[in-house]
């Protein structure tokens, strides 16, 4: 189902006094609650279904070598034109699944922290490979100045866990059609979240209910 389809699926679940209520604030119920029962997964299982991951494309640009500085002249970095959206962050990782060439798909990343990519492609073996690591948000890409790879390398492919996934129907792919489309994309989730989801916003729902009622009650007497 569409994100608007579950609201109002919710909704319908409140009490009459709960119709009210802002649509904004039940979605971010529902990437909350989604977030909470996704890193609880992750904890317990070690892994989470392909049915939440979403994929968007961003295109790269010659970036100033400061974010690293340590790094030598001989390696070149490339900086995606857009932040990617806020991620889920797990207990040992964030919510990056894999990155990968836009225009040679089968080229797949190595996924690293900042910290990692400062040393990353110095030792003999992997001096050819490809890093790509995140900092405040926006995505870097570090090679070889001399990786003749670099000719295709003009966009990414990620795919992640992201906290909003409306966020994503800000980034399009390389037809220019969006990545998400949130009149018409299925939201990211199974029924089993989805059973976890009610019963968290009929609960924070409630809490709100009241706690209005309660200020309501309290300002008549004052």
């Amino acid at each position: 189902m569409t994100l608007d389809k579950y609201v109002y699926e919710i909704k319908q679940l409140l009490p009459d006094e709960g119709k009210y209520l802002d649509n904004r604030l039940i979605i971010h119920w529902i990437n909350q609650s989604r977030a909470i029962w996704m890193k609880n997964k992750q904890n317990e299982a070690g892994t989470i279904g392909g049915d939440f991951a979403q994929t968007i494309y961003i295109d790269l640009n010659p970036a100033d070598q400061s974010v690293l500085p340590d790094v030598p002249t001989t390696f070149r970095i490339l900086k995606g034109s857009k932040k990617i959206p806020k991620l889920i962050n797990f207990q040992n990782k964030d919510g990056v699944i894999s990155v990968r060439n836009a225009r040679v798909i089968s080229e797949k990343y190595n996924y690293v922290t900042r910290e990692q990519a400062v040393y990353a492609g110095s030792g003999k073996i992997n001096c050819k490979d490809i890093f790509v690591f995140t900092h405040e948000d926006d995505v870097y890409v570090k090679l070889l100045r001399a990786n003749p790879r670099i000719q295709m390398l003009t966009h990414l492919i990620i795919e992640g866990f992201f906290f909003d996934p409306a966020t994503v129907t800000e980034y399009d792919d390389l037809q220019g059609e969006p990545c998400y489309d949130i009149m018409k994309s299925d939201y990211p989730i199974n029924d089993t979240l989805w059973a976890f989801i009610k019963t968290q916003l009929l609960e924070s729902g409630l809490a709100v209910i009241k706690s209005n009622k309660y200020e309501a009650v309290s300002d008549g007497q004052s």
